[in-house]
């Protein structure tokens, strides 16, 4: 026979461990490229935790300190820099599990119960999520639980609320979202907190306690000043520190809805959120079996605690942050998930009791029923969970943007500077620099940099979609000039603030019955594993009065269009022609797909006319000659 202890900790291992089946295929294993309002910042954290650099405001350097620590070991196993984090973050949110069945078993007295509810907790999106991603999420959700833990802890612990001002403290220096939990300590701990108020000397043991959580804060600038490989902002300066550790970066998201429709739309956000998280069922069955746990003195005390616990951070969540913080969710569902707990254990007292009233048979076979239908239940539940999250799991850790970032980078010219907006394209480029030392041609930039500085250090490259969030009224603003653009790869365009002119002044053909604008005074094939590509100097004697598009067709034996890469305007649509100056002179880049039966390639212009009939201008062809 086992003993209680023996059994209780296979259960939670069982539970573990099929968990860790189910999040398998899920784990983050490549840098991150998925720009879900799930993963903005996971690129980063791949890349700190890795350098043992510092992260965006707050900073999180206890989270950075002790993670980092772990993935330099789980390298030293062998176990990739990409998957390492992701690893990390699965053992903070398995050490949360663990503690949350512990206090459910606690509660309850029902260890099958309590491992049921743990299993369907791990299976909701917000912390299937931040269990497989590198994320400080799992390690904030295990000071939360930590803290509930010790608080509604029924046997007597010694200094009780030294060790939550020690807790607590680390929580709110980590996530100040931890601060919401006050009002759910202080009712729990309530008779404790009495006789300790009435002591002076404890209060300041406590205050002092609570301030250690601030000394994690001392790497930031340290680690800025000893040239740490990804430092964010300047915590080795007062002013940086103080912005760093106040997150004066996110004020822009406190604060209430300015307007009715505002605050409607944050309602439906996170509502959403729960319902995509629990379910409508569940999240109605979690708050009546909260509520029924208020009249039951076994549960009045906790299901008062994790109510307290979940207003705070349900109405900071609507009504005054605009974003989305996983801290909040997770308090919500926390409360919810006990809440079907408390009404699980109700159904099975009830049916406990009218068993020991009745002596028919079928009184046990009612229970019987009763353990049947509520493990049916969990079961159900967990497969709806599962297929709710699976594949969006999956998804947005799969995502490949990071990837094909990083191999488009690699054909920017060498002493160029690649500049990316600061999100998760910007870190996987800093990914291959600073852990894989990959891209060492190149340096990078974010969309704060100084482009007058880095003009002079060489040529300004960007992605062609750059232009969409920072297009060419942004660029001028901010170099105080005019620009000119040119492709200088595929999909990677040139910031230049002289335009290129030719040598001798161009001429137009004139032999053309049709005036054309624009000629090719010079125009290449060459050829990449991914791409066959049709490289074009195109020219003007004189500013355009109309734009053309850009005909180019890959052609097989046959002369058949096999594929194309047409353009509205030259450099992907963003240099119309009319925009050019007398004698310019617009190299433009036309990647089309490396395919075997590609054996020319037909290019010109063509604009559509007034009798909805096209016209092509200038068509010539080229073989190409790619080396198999």
């Amino acid at each position: 026979m086992l003993n209680r202890s023996t059994t209780l900790g296979l259960l939670i291992v069982l539970v573990l461990l099929v968990l860790l089946l189910i999040y398998r295929p899920t784990f983050q294993t490549i840098i991150n490229g998925s720009s879900h309002i799930m993963m903005i910042d996971v690129g980063e954290t791949q890349a700190v935790l890795n350098t043992w650099g510092t992260l965006h405001p707050t900073g999180y350097p206890l989270y950075v300190i002790l993670s980092s620590g772990i993935v330099a070991g789980l390298k030293l196993m062998g176990v990739s820099a990409t998957t390492a984090p992701a690893l990390v973050s699965w053992l903070w949110g398995g050490v949360t599990l663990i503690l949350v069945y512990l206090l459910a078993t606690h509660l309850t007295q029902k260890p099958i119960l309590a491992a049921g509810m743990t299993f369907v907790l791990g299976l909701t999106r917000f912390v299937w999520v931040h269990n497989v991603v590198a994320e400080v999420y799992s390690f904030t959700f295990l000071l939360q639980i930590l803290l509930l833990l010790v608080a509604l802890w029924r046997r007597p612990i010694r200094h009780r609320i030294l060790w939550l001002a020690f807790i607590g403290g680390i929580g709110v220096f980590h996530h100040r979202t931890i601060t919401l939990l006050i009002p759910a300590l202080l009712y729990a701990t309530w008779p404790d907190l009495k006789s300790f108020l009435r002591k002076p000397p404890m209060l300041i043991a406590a205050l002092l306690l609570g301030l250690i959580g601030f000394l994690p804060y001392l790497y930031l600038p340290l680690r800025a000043n000893t040239d740490a490989t990804w430092v964010y902002g300047e915590p080795n300066t007062l002013s940086g520190f103080w912005e760093q550790f106040i997150g004066k970066e996110a004020d822009h998201f406190f604060g209430l809805p300015d307007s009715q429709e505002a605050f409607q739309q944050n309602f439906d956000k996170i509502n959403n959120i729960m319902v995509q998280g629990l379910s409508i069922p569940g999240i109605l069955l979690g708050l009546l079996g909260l509520s029924i746990a208020l009249r039951n003195p076994q549960y009045r005390r906790p299901s008062t605690t994790l109510i307290l616990a979940m207003i705070p951070n349900y109405i900071f969540a609507v009504g005054l942050f605009s974003d989305v913080l996983a801290p909040n969710i997770f308090a919500v569902q926390v409360a919810l998930a006990f809440g079907c707990l408390f009404l699980a254990d109700e159904v099975l007292q009830i049916a406990s009791r009218y068993r020991q009233k009745q002596a028919h048979r079928w009184s046990t076979e009612l229970q019987f029923t009763v353990y049947a239908a509520l493990a049916t239940a969990i079961i159900y539940y967990g497969l709806w969970l599962y297929d709710q999250n699976h594949n969006f799991v999956h998804d947005i850790t799969h995502d490949r943007t990071g990837l094909d970032t990083i191999a488009l980078a690699k054909n920017a010219p060498p002493n160029s500077t690649f500049m990316l907006a600061w999100g998760p394209r910007f870190y996987a480029i800093g990914f291959a620099q600073d852990v894989e030392h990959q891209l060492t041609q190149i340096r990078r930039a974010d969309h704060k940099a100084d482009f007058d500085t880095l003009l002079q250090q060489g040529p300004l490259i960007t992605p062609e979609y750059t232009f969409f969030n920072q297009p060419i009224a942004w660029w001028e603003s901010r170099l105080g000039t005019k620009i000119y653009l040119r492709a200088v790869a595929p999909y990677l365009v040139q910031i230049d603030t002289q335009p290129r002119l030719a040598e001798t002044p161009v001429t137009l053909p004139a032999d053309c019955d049709v005036p054309v604008p624009v000629i090719a005074l010079d125009a290449q094939i060459t050829c990449t594993r991914q791409y066959i590509v049709l490289t074009v100097d195109w020219a003007t004697a004189e500013t355009p009065s109309r734009n053309l598009h850009i005909m180019v067709h890959l052609l097989d034996a046959n002369g058949e269009v096999i594929d194309q890469a047409d353009q509205s305007a030259p450099i992907y649509g963003w240099r119309p022609m009319t925009d050019w100056l007398p004698n310019e002179v617009v190299t433009d880049v036309y990647p089309l797909p490396h395919r075997s039966n590609g054996q020319s390639v037909r290019f010109g212009l063509y604009e559509q006319l007034s009798t909805e009939t096209f016209q092509n201008y200038s068509v010539q062809t080229l073989p190409v000659q790619c080396e198999p």
